[in-house]
């Protein structure tokens, strides 16, 4: 049965099926610990991000950290679940708490997650250009905006030449 979930999650990220909820209930069923919690997690950000916990998130980095010799894969779950937490935080009505999500951005990019997903530049950097959950920082914000670009992350060129053309001073 595993095998057959495995293939099938092969041709979501392929594009070759569709991704539902109920998808995600076969993959929470058919996991268990640490794997199961970054499923339900990944499920609450897809389909429920306005009113769904973030500690559904947050548990899943908890169980990770508990792991004696965390993978790569583990690794990866961990970075994303954290990201995942602070997108609840950020854009959920019931949850939200911008303090609370950029503090989940920096813990994933503090965990390497940004080489895998490189959009976690643009919201630490958008939430230091506007001050949200923080003071307004334009220097810290032009920084990670400049390393997403660097990877090739469009919006953090574009929001890198916002910043400068409207802050000069912090691009220098």
């Amino acid at each position: 049965m595993k095998k057959v979930f495995l293939g099938l999650m092969c041709l979501v990220s392929f594009g070759f099926a569709e991704i539902t909820p109920e998808l995600f209930d076969r993959a929470i069923a058919n996991s268990s610990g640490s794997q199961q919690q970054v499923f339900k997690c990944n499920k609450a950000v897809m389909f429920n991000k306005k009113n769904a916990d973030p500690q559904i998130c947050i548990k899943a980095t908890e169980m990770i950290k508990e792991l004696n010799n965390p993978n790569d894969h583990d690794m990866k779950n961990l970075g994303e679940s954290y990201l995942n937490a602070g997108v609840l935080y950020a854009f959920g009505e019931k949850y939200h708490n911008d303090e609370k999500a950029l503090k989940m951005f920096l813990l994933s990019y503090d965990s390497g997650y940004e080489k895998v997903d490189s959009k976690i530049l643009n919201n630490i950097g958008y939430f230091y250009w506007k001050g949200r959950g923080t003071t307004v920082n334009k220097m810290l914000a032009h920084k990670y905006f400049m390393e997403g670009a660097k990877i090739g992350n469009v919006n953090c060129q574009y929001n890198l030449d916002l910043l400068c053309k409207e802050s000069p001073w912090a691009c220098k």
